[in-house]
């Protein structure tokens, strides 16, 4: 969770591509997709990229399950 560019790490590059996805930007497969769910609430939203922000800078001890 919370590793959208698929590259095996969890970074603010991560942020970054959700945020783009989130304005339209860029499209997202089907794994991103998956891993860009950072709340587990079956979407990918804002809410989505605030809970990835709050996980790099250590707001958050985990991402949800």
């Amino acid at each position: 969770m919370g590793d959208v560019n698929l590259d095996g790490a969890v970074t603010l590059a991560d942020n970054i591509l959700l945020t783009k996805y989130i304005d339209g930007s860029v499209d997202l497969n089907a794994q991103a997709l998956l891993n860009a769910d950072c709340n587990s609430d079956n979407g990918v939203q804002a809410t989505d990229a605030v809970s990835l922000l709050k996980f790099l800078v250590q707001l958050l001890d985990s991402m949800p399950e």
